[in-house]
This record gives C-alpha cells, sequence and structure tokens, in this order.
C-alpha cells in the first residue's frame, strides 16, 4: 500500500507565521534572475540574397572547382543466395553448406530458372525476402572475393559458388550503370544556390562591418543611429529564460548579451542567418523578493512539502502499527484515518515490470530481505510516495533452490571430512604411543 503527498494536499493548513518563517528559510530558492535591457542592430542575410545573384562564369568556375566530386564511377546491381556458415562451424558443416550452395547453382543456372524466387526459397542472408537484391554499388563496397565475382560477370550471368567470411555465394549480375561525370547542367541550379547564399553572407558582412566602423567613429550606438545610418531596436529588461517577443532566440546572441557589463558593446556577433552589433543599455541584478510578491508560488512549494511529510508520517504511523500488530493487513483494518487500499500480488520475479505492477524499488527490495523477513522495515519512497509491503509467500527458484542445495551438500561433505581427518589423527596418534589405562576411573 502507499501513502501519497498528493493525497495529503487538502490537510496543509496555511498559518501565516509558519509561511513566513519556511519562506525565510527558502528565500534563496526565489531570487529573482538577472535581466538586461538591449540596443542592437540586426543585418539578416536574406535582406542581401536579392543582390547577390551569380553571373554563369561564376557558376561555370565552382563547376569546374568541383568537377573531380561529380565523378560517378561504374556501379553494377547484383543478387545473391547465401548459405551462411561461421567462424566455429566444423569442417564438415563448411562441406554440407558448400554442397547446398553447388546444388543451388545448378538450379539456378537451368533454362528458365527465377534468380529472385530461388534467394526467398534458399537464400540465408538478410535480403532473402528481396530476392536477393544488393542494388547498385561500386567497386570496393564489398568484401574482395565478393566484389572480383561482380566485377568479373556480364549482365544476366550467374557466378560460381564464391567463398568469404560470411559464407558460400551464388551471385547474378543484373545490371551495369557505366562511369560518368555529372554535366554542368545537372548540377548548375544547386551551385547558383550555394553561389548565391556565399555572396549574401559576404554582403551582408560588408553591411555589418561598415556599421561598426560607423559606431567607432560616432562614439556610441545611440549617436550612429541618431546620424540616420540605421534604426536601432530596442528591448524591455528580459532574463535569460524568460524571452520577450522579438528577441533573438540565438544562443551566441544571448551568450554575449549576458555577458556583457551594463554600457559595453559587443564585437560583431554572427547568430543563425546573419549578424547582430548588442549594447547594453541597462542591468537589473538579482533580488531577493518579498513574500507578497511571490506568494502563490511560496503557497504551492509550501503545500508540497508539508503534504509530503504528512505522507512520510502516515506511513510510518501506519508501518509501526503493522509491527504491533502482526501485519500489514491488521494495521490497515484497523487504521482511523488515512486507510489506504492494499494490493495484493501474484508472484512476482526479481525482474517483474509493467504498468500494473508495483514500482520496481519495491521489487528490488523485497528480493534483498532476508528470507524469513516479511514486513519490510522502513518506508520505501518512490517521488512523493511512501510504499510499505510485506511478502506473503515465498517460492525458491530453480537457481536458489540449486544453490540451497549445493551449499548443504557442501556442508555434508566438509562435516565428513573433519571427522575422518580426526580419526586417522587419532589412529597414528596410537600407533605411536603406548597408552595406560586407569581402571579405577573407567568404574
Amino acid at each position: 500500500c502507499s501513502s501519497k503527498a498528493t493525497d495529503f494536499e487538502d490537510k496543509v493548513e496555511i498559518k501565516e507565521d509558519e509561511l513566513a518563517v519556511w519562506f525565510t528559510t527558502n528565500k534563496e530558492n526565489y531570487r529573482s534572475e538577472p535581466k538586461i535591457r538591449l540596443n542592437y542592430l540586426v543585418f539578416n542575410r536574406s535582406d542581401d540574397m536579392e543582390q547577390a545573384q551569380p553571373g554563369k562564369d561564376e557558376i561555370q568556375a565552382l563547376y569546374e572547382s568541383r568537377k573531380e566530386s561529380y565523378q560517378q564511377p561504374e556501379q553494377r546491381h547484383a543478387r545473391h543466395i547465401l548459405l551462411k556458415t561461421t567462424e566455429g562451424d566444423s569442417e564438415a558443416v563448411r562441406a554440407e553448406k558448400k554442397k547446398k550452395a553447388e546444388e543451388v547453382l545448378l538450379l539456378a543456372r537451368n533454362e528458365g530458372s527465377d534468380f529472385s524466387v530461388l534467394a526467398k526459397e534458399y537464400s540465408e542472408g538478410p535480403t532473402k525476402e528481396k530476392g536477393g537484391d544488393l542494388g547498385f554499388f561500386s567497386n570496393g563496397r564489398m568484401v574482395p572475393p565478393f566484389d572480383k565475382a561482380v566485377f568479373s560477370l556480364q549482365p544476366g550471368e550467374i557466378s560460381d559458388v564464391v567463398e568469404t567470411q560470411f559464407g558460400y555465394h551464388i551471385i547474378k549480375l543484373e545490371e551495369v550503370r557505366p562511369a560518368s561525370v555529372r554535366t554542368f547542367e545537372q548540377v548548375k541550379d544547386n551551385l547558383a544556390v550555394t553561389l548565391k547564399k556565399q555572396k549574401a553572407k559576404t554582403l551582408t558582412f560588408q553591411r555589418v562591418t561598415k556599421a561598426y566602423e560607423g559606431i567607432m567613429r560616432s562614439g556610441s550606438l545611440e549617436k550612429y543611429s541618431k546620424e540616420g545610418e540605421t534604426k536601432i531596436q530596442t528591448s524591455d529588461y528580459f532574463a535569460r529564460t524568460d524571452l520577450p517577443e522579438g528577441i533573438i532566440n540565438d544562443p551566441k546572441f544571448l551568450d554575449v548579451a549576458f555577458s556583457l557589463k551594463k554600457g559595453e558593446l559587443s564585437s560583431i556577433v554572427e547568430i543563425g542567418e546573419g549578424y547582430a552589433i548588442l549594447f547594453v543599455d541597462d542591468i537589473q541584478k538579482p533580488e531577493l523578493p518579498e513574500l507578497d510578491a511571490v506568494r502563490d508560488q511560496v503557497v504551492a512549494d509550501y503545500s508540497k512539502e508539508k503534504s509530503q511529510e504528512l505522507a512520510a508520517k502516515a506511513a510510518d504511523e501506519l508501518l509501526a502499527a503493522s509491527k504491533e500488530q502482526g501485519g500489514l493487513q491488521q494495521a490497515v483494518q484497523t487504521a482511523q484515518e488515512n486507510q489506504p487500499e492494499v494490493t495484493v500480488t501474484d508472484f512476482l520475479q526479481r525482474s517483474a515490470d509493467g504498468k500494473d505492477l508495483p514500482p520496481n524499488q519495491l521489487i528490488q527490495e523485497s528480493f534483498k530481505m532476508p528470507w524469513k523477513q516479511k514486513l519490510v522495515q522502513t518506508p520505501v519512497q518512490v517521488g512523493t510516495s511512501y510504499y510499505l509491503f510485506e511478502v506473503a509467500e515465498r517460492r525458491a527458484g530453480a537457481k536458489e533452490a540449486d544453490v540451497a542445495e549445493r551449499d548443504e551438500a557442501r556442508e555434508k561433505l566438509l562435516a565428513s571430512a573433519r571427522k575422518e581427518l580426526v580419526t586417522s589423527w587419532v589412529t597414528a596418534f596410537q600407533s605411536r604411543s603406548t597408552i595406560a589405562t586407569n581402571e579405577s576411573l573407567l568404574k
């Protein structure tokens, strides 16, 4: 059964004096975050895209510089049937697999046979259900013996049995795709987009650099703005974890913003889609609030903590009653209030897990308990709940029974060995000694 903090939430009484003391103790948890007020300029690459159209000569030059990367090597489309072997297979097993592969090869070379159907029937490889289809691949993609066989075949031909570390293969070449080079016409549109982005980035960087130099000449961002060069964007005070609408949610932008001092201008900051220049107009330092300012949150946190304390206390009291009354069931039945529901499970294994089962932590604790102990000795906390349980019945698993039987047999053997050792020692001692018997002591 469990004692849950949520069951005690309505039992928490808020007393102003106690709440005030609790808030004083935990006041640091409510310290505000630092906040900043920014003036900043943003330069987006998208604003320069229209002017960044590349010429045909530029696109052609980029194509020539990348021409080697557009070369496509010869590719071959093949199917195969695999009779698998492993490193630990005996010679007899390998011989049997090879014999089977040779039999399948004869079937594959029969006129009118369908290689893909044979692959689905006989192959033991992962492409079995696809009729052995390996798709297109270039030389060097497969293990050497397999590659050598594939690239020596003509379309429609079937190889002899090929041995690799995976087993025995029968390979059929379906199609050859000759080596080629992607033409300028095929790639010019993609190259144009690449060049356009590069040129736009350059133009944007030129704009932000010009602006930064202008700010330096003017002496401040505000003076630069008044000269009519560009409009400054401003923000209200904000914390890093509470960004107002319009503020750029970019890690670099925020890292720089919250690293600057009041009145400090940043250098050029590269952000996701462009660049920015930041000026920290003001900083609000973290403050410890008064209770009234954060009362709702304080009451919620206080209630949560106190309800958990009540849940823990109820669990402790029920456990004490269980020990006095001889069991958990008896204690629950006689409980005057907060009577929890007792759940009875089937036999559980240590690895048992599921939404309808007790928390795994309880199951593990039950298996740690001594064999003769039934009632848990302390409540088990899982989250904000406290659980009590007792083991109603135990069954020894096969492994545990074997261990018990083995330990018993070992004890018997040790006892027998000790007895035999003592007997042999006494016999040897008697053979080397003269023993006198005092008859009067035996009367």
